[in-house]
């Protein structure tokens, strides 16, 4: 994420992909964690609607549940009013179904087969109630969930009531900003701040590169900067000691650097007493007699002993041989350092404030909604354990089935929520000794699954690796892969509704020709049947090509090549023309 501190990104694990069996909708067990992988067209909100209403009904749960009672997640407000229509028609379905008219729909004829004759009646009342009450279903995005459940259950989450929820927060970033600008960079020696300076004209410059690290963001900085107000003294000790010693051992240096094969570009002829080299010691002269500012780092990098470029056969002295030579490489590396120190320091210490400036005025934003939550559930060492422990409890209770769409959108700290409300074993597992973490993984998943069970408690989690497509806003590929690693149980839905017959074929031969068509094994492709009406799908275009995947190869000039501006331009010329 170099001058700013990098952010790791976890390596995706190289292992075996565990096999997923076909989805049957009707008989689908729940109790525990299932994850349902849907490619594109596969009916994945039918199905979560079809799953809804065997919720309703009560199919193969202990007793039936509410509308309140099915937590339904998905990523986006779009998304969460297409579902709330495709459920509410589901439902409407099956009531139709259940007072006797046929609506062509297996699933439906399927569960009102399965409901005894006796039951019928209040098994029609049950999709009656849910018809009329649907607008008060528990169908969130993650921040609506977030923000319900906050609200609901403030004293259980050890927060004030009535916290005001806004979706601006510029004005309190604006002045932790200058408040953190203010307190380090002012008291800060000018050849420091000079360094700041150069990077960062302005508290806004900063805030503009540190906002993505702000708030609900899980970055990690690898390796850990040293600490900045460490690395201040260190610095200016280092620059102060370069100026005392330099003009005592500067005739020494440059005898030492005529003695070596220096190279002719960067330090000038041998026959001419190297000129160039003249010039960098002259620098150096001046900038320990005149300067308050900086050593000039160009020459600064070319007299360190890794910079210094020999002709062949030369070699490099010691650290012992050139110890002035060794200090000034040692002193470049501080300023290397002194940015990314910096940028570690003023994220946290922004962050602090801004923290603090809204928890004064009980504000949250999006961000502040996830980070509250995970918070409130996530359990600790004290005497407050238990009451932790109870509030995932008492949400588990209160939606005891959880539908989670979109999964391969999920962010590390969305998906620590649901694992702390469904799969607390796994996360407390986490938060202990991770030394045996590895030793009994698979025990814990196993014990997860079974307290799930034993608790009428369910996870679904449905998603498709291939659409992950918000990595811009947070989302973590490594999350969804993580998630089906610890999830024993495994579906996948087989048929494409939405496309050709050979646009499906098509697909399937362009990814199944390649062992690893997705760089590692944990995403793996599985083809998908075409439906039985795809043959009557058919794109008809003007020129009578009727192949069902093209693929365009992009040109690019035999001198120059092809740049990312040249690239666009020809891309968004070929969809004009293919739209026009």
């Amino acid at each position: 994420m170099p001058s700013t501190p990098s952010t790791s990104s976890p390596t995706i694990p190289v292992i075996e992909p565990k096999q997923s069996q076909p989805l049957d909708t009707l008989t689908l067990p729940f109790g525990g964690s299932r994850l349902i992988e849907a490619s594109a067209g596969t009916g994945k909100t039918y199905t979560i609607a079809g799953l809804y209403v065997r919720l309703l009904l009560g199919h193969g749960i202990v007793k039936p549940l509410t509308c309140q009672q099915i937590l339904v997640v998905t990523f986006t407000n779009a998304a969460t009013g297409e579902l709330r229509d495709r459920i509410r028609n589901k439902i409407q379905l099956a009531y139709r179904h259940f007072i006797g008219i046929d609506t062509g729909d297996e699933l439906l004829a399927s569960l009102h087969s399965a409901t005894p004759e006796s039951e019928r009646p209040l098994a029609l009342k049950r999709l009656d109630l849910a018809l009329k009450s649907l607008d008060e279903a528990s169908i969130f995005t993650i921040h609506g969930f977030c923000q319900r459940i906050l609200a609901d259950m403030a004293f259980e989450s050890s927060l004030l009531f009535e916290s005001e929820f806004t979706l601006d927060d510029s004005e309190f970033l604006h002045h932790a900003v200058r408040d953190f600008w203010r307190e380090h960079c002012y008291p800060l020696p000018g050849c420091l701040a000079e360094i700041i300076q150069k990077k960062f004209a302005d508290p806004d410059a900063l805030s503009k590169q540190l906002r993505p690290l702000l708030g609900a963001s899980q970055a990690k900085a690898h390796p850990q900067p040293e600490d900045f107000n460490k690395l201040q003294g260190t610095l200016t000790q280092s620059m102060s000691r370069l100026k005392l010693i330099w003009p005592r051992e500067r005739e020494a240096i440059e005898t030492l650097l005529h003695s070596l094969p220096l190279n002719g570009v960067r330090f000038g002829k041998k026959a001419d007493a190297y000129p160039k080299l003249a010039i960098m010691l002259d620098d150096m002269d001046n900038w320990c007699k005149y300067s308050m500012s900086l050593p000039p780092m160009k020459v600064m990098e070319s007299l360190s002993l890794s910079g210094l470029k020999l002709n062949k056969g030369g070699e490099v002295p010691t650290p012992e041989q050139a110890p002035v030579l060794d200090h000034i490489e040692r002193l470049c590396l501080l300023i290397k350092d002194f940015i990314p120190s910096f940028l570690y320091c003023a994220r946290d210490g922004i962050s602090k404030r801004f923290s603090l400036q809204k928890s004064e005025r009980n504000l949250m934003t999006p961000d502040d909604l996830l980070l509250t939550l995970e918070q409130a559930l996530r359990p600790d060492s004290t005497d407050v354990h238990e009451d932790k422990l109870s509030l995932a409890n008492l949400i588990a209770k209160r939606f005891p089935v959880a539908l989670i769409d979109e999964f391969q959108d999920t962010d590390p700290l969305q998906f620590a929520i649901f694992n702390r409300i469904y799969q607390p074993e796994l996360t407390s597992t986490a938060d202990g000794n991770s030394d045996n973490k590895d030793n009994c993984a698979d025990d814990n998943v196993d014990n997860s699954e079974s307290n799930q069970a034993s608790k009428g408690v369910s996870l679904l989690m449905i998603g498709d690796p291939k659409q992950a497509i918000y990595a811009f806003r947070g989302a973590d590929i490594h999350t969804y892969i993580q998630a089906r690693e610890q999830t024993k149980q495994h579906y996948s839905l087989g048929t494409n509704y939405r496309s050709s017959r050979n646009m499906v074929l098509s697909v399937n031969a362009l990814f199944e020709n390649r062992d690893d068509p997705f760089i590692n094994q944990a995403i793996v492709f599985e083809s998908v049947q075409p439906s039985p009406f795809a043959d009557k799908k058919i794109f008809v275009e003007q020129n009578g090509d009727t192949s069902a995947l093209k693929i365009k190869l992009l040109s690019e000039d035999p001198e120059k090549g092809l740049n990312k501006a040249s690239a666009r331009k020809r891309l968004a010329e070929d969809a004009a023309a293919e739209i026009t």
